[in-house]
């Protein structure tokens, strides 16, 4: 998946290495993110996707990500060639904590 980032806190908010948007403050903070995505199906056009944030606590490549399931959106594209939607939550970060949008098909495939 590839997109732009436009950010509300450009002295908090870093693009990091990794692609991940980085929480640079010292104190937590809770933010409302909000992605919207328009996608053209093109593989099996009756999949279902599920779309979500998610926390990383360090830089490292290695680290498995926490899903943050309140931010969980479900999308049955429905023969759909063309779909939009919004995937949304407000999310606690700590310092240097990042999050990242994940999306992948229902019964597991990564989308790419």
């Amino acid at each position: 998946m590839r997109g732009n980032t436009i950010l509300a806190y450009s002295q908090r908010i870093v693009n990091n290495s990794m692609g991940r948007l980085k929480y640079t403050e010292r104190k937590p903070r809770t933010f409302s993110a909000t992605s919207s995505i328009s996608a053209i199906i093109t593989r099996n056009n009756t999949a279902a996707y599920i779309f979500y944030f998610v926390k990383y606590k360090t830089d490292s490549p290695t680290e498995a990500p926490t899903e943050l399931k309140e931010t969980t959106t479900y999308i049955d594209s429905n023969g759909a060639f063309a779909i939009n939607f919004s995937v949304s939550g407000n999310i606690k970060l700590m310092p240097n904590e990042s999050v990242e949008l994940y999306g992948k098909e229902k019964k597991g495939n990564p989308i790419k």
